[in-house]
């Protein structure tokens, strides 16, 4: 049951990167406030979003196999 738990957190990190990324793309037409900052906004949410939907893929899938497992046990 904890993995649900840890996908559903790593899809609430992969929202967060994403509003992030989103926020460093405007930052690059407007908001000067932004320039500092802009370029790590849109690296970082991008590599954050990269691994977290990696991670995600790999619980997922170590999920499915061990739900299979038990189905040819019976």
């Amino acid at each position: 049951m904890w993995q649900i738990g840890l996908l559903f957190g790593l899809k609430v990190v992969s929202f967060l990167a994403a509003i992030a990324q989103t926020i460093g793309f405007v930052g690059l037409f407007a908001f000067e406030a932004l320039d500092p900052y802009k370029w790590q906004l849109l690296i970082g949410g991008t590599v954050a979003i990269l691994m977290s939907e990696g991670l995600s893929y790999v619980l997922a899938k170590r999920m499915g196999h061990s739900g299979q497992e038990v189905g040819d046990a019976r």
